[in-house]
């Protein structure tokens, strides 16, 4: 399959690679952001594991959404070319302001759908359940066990059509960041185009550039369980810089080929 003269397997391919090949100028030239964001996620992490609501978790989390910006905004710029970049990477400016837009402007167009998303869910839920044996309208705790034979067929159906769907509308507009660092300009739906038939393998590069990240989660969890408190929460920490100091280089680099490659 190829469009544009650029097959999805190659893209898949590149796009990783891509990816991997950020993590060293990433680190260069924004280590000082890197290394906050990994700090302040993990200390944010392993507070929320002691004591949830306690003033600190809230307090890490509000460090770790501004180092998140700074890591962001610094990563971008070098992946890009659209500098200059603070000592370290350490810096709040346009571009990093164009990021929070671009973040709300998302979350505002993917809350619609899952709002319509849950009203087709529900919608559906009564349509099959009514049908069904035991089913009173007034107790809504009646309606799942109502849901039986071909219904939890349809339901399941119906439910995975919808994620799927958001799955796609999300990829739809996954280089906004991207093309807004880029462009100087804030892009969400004007960003459309640029993946049209690309879904499928984006979805693809982005799972497997996040395998690696996921597998050491996996792991960290399974080694967290032999630890006790202060061993965990320190190895919380320390699995925050590198999960962060991993991550972010990755997603960027991804994005930052993909919009060089089909913009």
């Amino acid at each position: 399959m190829k469009e544009s003269g650029v097959s999805s397997t190659g893209l898949i391919a590149a796009g990783v690679a891509a990816a991997y090949r950020n993590l060293v100028p990433a680190w260069r030239g924004a280590w000082a952001s890197l290394l906050f964001c990994g700090l302040t996620w993990g200390l944010w992490r392993a507070s929320m594991m002691q004591t949830p609501r306690a003033p600190s978790a809230l307090a890490w989390f509000g460090l770790t959404a501004v180092a998140g910006l700074m890591a962001k905004g610094a990563v971008f710029r070098l992946a890009l070319g659209r500098g200059p970049v603070g000592p370290g990477g350490l810096q709040l400016g346009r571009v990093e302001l164009r990021l929070i837009l671009v973040g709300l402007l998302t979350a505002a167009f993917l809350g619609i759908l899952g709002l319509l998303y849950f009203v087709v869910l529900i919608c559906t839920g009564y349509a099959v359940a009514s049908s069904g044996p035991g089913f009173d309208l007034a107790q809504v705790a009646t309606w799942s066990p109502a849901i039986v034979g071909n219904g939890r067929i349809a339901f399941g159906v119906v439910a995975a059509s919808g994620a799927a769907a958001m799955v796609w509308a999300a990829t739809r507009i996954s280089l906004a960041a991207a093309v807004t660092v880029a462009s100087g300009k804030l892009a969400v739906l004007s960003t459309w185009p640029l993946t049209r038939g690309r879904v499928v393998p984006i979805v693809i590069a982005a799972l497997a550039t996040a395998a690696l990240p996921l597998a050491a989660l996996a792991l960290s969890s399974i080694v967290l369980r032999g630890l006790d408190a202060p061993g965990a929460y320190a190895a919380r920490v320390a699995l925050g810089v590198v999960l962060a100091g991993v991550w972010v280089p990755l997603s960027i680099g991804l994005a930052a080929y993909l919009y060089r490659r089909l913009a």
